[in-house]
């Protein structure tokens, strides 16, 4: 897609405007590009370096949470975390570029707004799982991978400044430059497909916790790639695409609330339950490194507020949604903190932490991208889903599978917490302000229905994503029986830690503090065998060293007097 020119798209009544060979005027600052088949297109250029901005302030969500698991656990587990955060993150975007997305999420706008001729002359050949607008009401079609045809394509997106009817008009009757299918549109569909695949890459990354401590590297990335074409994808269809069942039926999640959060949480009790408990599970294990869980959540906060703004563009609703996201992660982690200091009369950093990115995970059904809540109501999501979560944390250890670092309790119940208060809180008024999104709010509008619809919204999207990543995984029974391919280290590597015996490497030093292990059944027969022969063996910390044995005392004669 060349670029022609710094400009804009001369309106009618303009005095640039002299007839079809000057449509095009100097007067702007849109980015004027010509597409593959001759068609003219005007981007917004401050819309587009918002939008990048804000993909690259979400992609420091997976390091984010890289670094809370870390935190989370053992020592001897810490760098396993982060490489699985980061790897599902890389395996999860080369999913989505191959042929989970290669356009980007169609607004209301497209059909709330522009009739369907002027949609047929701006978006074609956007074939995808997740966002193809020739899917079916549940999932996408296979035409054409690799991202084909996207860098010639606009999205179509809420324009503030110019009349998409106009544009429609106006642009049929100039057919000599080919004009009849230019586009006024904020921004190229390579932007925010970009965002889109931020936000596909952070389910991977949060869901992938569940191997913590006992999962294998190389298989969990298999698994990660078919859970992204199997799960993710569909679920993304259903609400994301225009022609799926979730959007026709006026479901109010356009951020989130199932797709991310709940899914995250369903695919990791899942996962959990397949791989089995970890080994010593039900002894109360600290997590080593707490510097690591606030800089992760620091991380995660300064993410998601991209994370939200770039689904709004640079307009004034953007600042809505931000705020709603900083307030609900406040209310969140107050709130976590209050909770645990009832019961331990100490005030958790953890706790606060945990807390705020509770309130985050609620807040993305009703506050982000879409905006269908102000930011009193925001407060109110994330003091409730800090609340259920925390009382899901405490009873955590009577469920049978382990959710040592609470993917189920912070997500899912957070997700579910947000995506039914969304049906009470969201309002008319504050989905319109920007001028062309129209809802019929939730019962604060006296919109009864809405909430059956968000109930039913949230159970298909965790029923789809549990049973579909519980079949995967006893499917893939056969690879789990190839050797060095069983999706979980056998007990003598759980012991010795999944950094040492997947990665070769160690976050601490081998005679650091932090390094705690019990030895292993090999390095037990060596400590005996140590003792028997050459000396006293000593071990503490994962570290051993040796010291002779002391000579027995001679007494010595008495000197006669």
């Amino acid at each position: 897609m060349p670029l022609l020119t710094y400009g804009s798209l001369a309106e009618s009544n303009s005095s640039f405007f002299t007839g079809p060979e000057s449509i095009l005027s100097t007067k702007g600052t849109n980015v004027i590009a010509l597409g593959q088949d001759g068609r003219i297109f005007a981007y917004d250029s401050g819309d587009i370096a918002w939008v990048l901005i804000c993909a690259t302030m979400a992609w420091l969500i997976v390091p984010g949470f890289a670094f809370v698991y870390s935190g989370m656990v053992r020592g001897k587990n810490a760098l396993s975390l982060l490489l699985l955060a980061l790897l599902s993150m890389a395996v999860v975007s080369l999913q989505f570029w191959f042929w989970g997305c290669k356009s980007s999420l169609l607004s209301n706008l497209s059909h709330q707004v522009l009739t369907q001729q002027f949609h047929e002359f701006s978006i074609q050949n956007i074939d995808s799982l997740a966002f193809s607008h020739t899917a079916t009401a549940y999932i996408g079609n296979f035409d054409q991978v690799g991202y084909t045809n996207v860098f010639s394509e606009p999205d179509i997106i809420a324009n503030n400044r110019v009349s998409l009817f106009f544009t429609f008009f106006f642009f049929e009757s100039i057919q000599p430059i080919n004009l009849a299918m230019s586009s006024f549109s904020q921004i190229p569909t390579i932007v925010f497909a970009m965002i889109q695949q931020m936000q596909a890459s952070i389910v991977g990354a949060v869901s992938i916790g569940s191997a913590a401590e006992r999962g294998r590297i190389g298989p969990t990335m298999i698994f990660m790639f078919f859970w992204a074409t199997l799960v993710y994808c569909p679920i993304s269809c259903w609400i994301y695409n225009p022609n799926g069942w979730a959007y026709k039926w006026g479901v109010l999640d356009y951020s989130g609330g199932v797709s991310m959060e709940l899914c995250a949480g369903m695919t990791g009790l899942a996962y959990s339950i397949f791989i089995g408990r970890r080994r010593g599970y039900g002894i109360k294990m600290h997590p080593h490194n707490v510097p690591h869980v606030v800089l992760g959540t620091t991380f995660l906060w300064f993410g998601w507020m991209g994370l939200s703004g770039g689904g709004t563009l640079a307009n004034v609703r953007g600042a809505m949604v931000m705020l709603n996201t900083h307030l609900a992660a406040c209310a969140g982690g107050v709130t976590f903190l209050v909770m645990d200091f009832r019961l331990e009369r100490k005030w958790s950093l953890v706790a606060f932490c945990l807390g705020a990115v509770c309130g985050m995970v609620a807040i993305a059904a009703p506050g982000e991208f879409s905006g269908f809540i102000g930011p009193s109501s925001s407060i109110v999501v994330g003091i409730f889903a800090a609340a259920v979560s925390n009382l899901t944390v405490a009873y955590r250890h009577n469920f049978p599978w382990d959710d040592g670092l609470d993917i189920f309790a912070g997500h899912a119940t957070s997700g579910i917490v947000g995506v039914l208060l969304t049906g009470i809180f969201a309002q008319k008024s504050i989905a319109s302000s920007d001028g062309f999104t129209h809802i019929d709010g939730g019962m604060f509008d006296r919109n009864w229905k809405q909430m059956y619809k968000q109930l039913a919204w949230a159970g298909a999207g965790g029923s789809w994503s549990f049973i579909v990543t519980y079949i995967m995984g006893f499917s893939m029974i056969i690879i789990n029986r190839i050797p060095f391919c069983s999706f979980r280290v056998d007990s003598e590597s759980e012991v010795k830690g999944i950094d040492e015996d997947q990665s070769g490497e160690t976050a601490y030093a081998p005679d650091s503090y932090m390094f705690q292990r019990p030895p292993t059944i090999m390095e037990s027969k060596k400590l005996r065998k140590f003792r028997s022969g050459f000396g006293r063996f000593s071990s503490h910390a994962g570290t051993h060293s040796w010291s002779p044995k002391k000579p027995k005392s001679v007494e010595k004669p008495r000197k006669a007097l």
